[in-house]
């Protein structure tokens, strides 16, 4: 579960939401328990996880958020309009890669283009 609060923080961090309801399942899938928490109290929470991996810190958090947008930024303005870029996390050396997408993908977004053009 501690895991997910990080997913569900930056979400609700971003969209603004103060607070949100969570709910536990068994094995089976049936719902167990509805939990309302503060989107503020969401990192305290994964500190007081055993898990060593599932903690993390919203200012953390924020400023790889901040370098990511402006690394991706840099990187968009650098390519031609007609190709679209894959961001690639690489967890083996923490590193994000930049690729030009699959043929597919560019067909996918000159079609977006077009609609959003139109």
């Amino acid at each position: 579960m501690d895991q997910r609060y990080l997913k569900y923080w930056i979400q609700s961090y971003l969209a603004g939401v103060p607070q949100i309801k969570v709910g536990l399942r068994n094995d089976e899938g049936h719902l167990l328990e509805v939990l309302t928490l503060q989107t503020k109290d969401l990192g305290s929470r994964s500190y007081r996880s055993p898990m060593q991996n599932a903690r993390w810190n919203p200012l953390v958090v924020i400023d790889f958020m901040d370098a990511f947008c402006s690394f991706a930024r840099e990187k968009i303005s650098q390519a031609p309009s007609d190709v679209t870029l894959r961001f690639r996390y690489e967890p083996s050396s923490q590193t994000i890669s930049v690729n030009p997408a699959p043929l597919e993908s560019q067909s996918l977004n000159a079609s977006l283009r077009a609609i959003l053009e139109s």
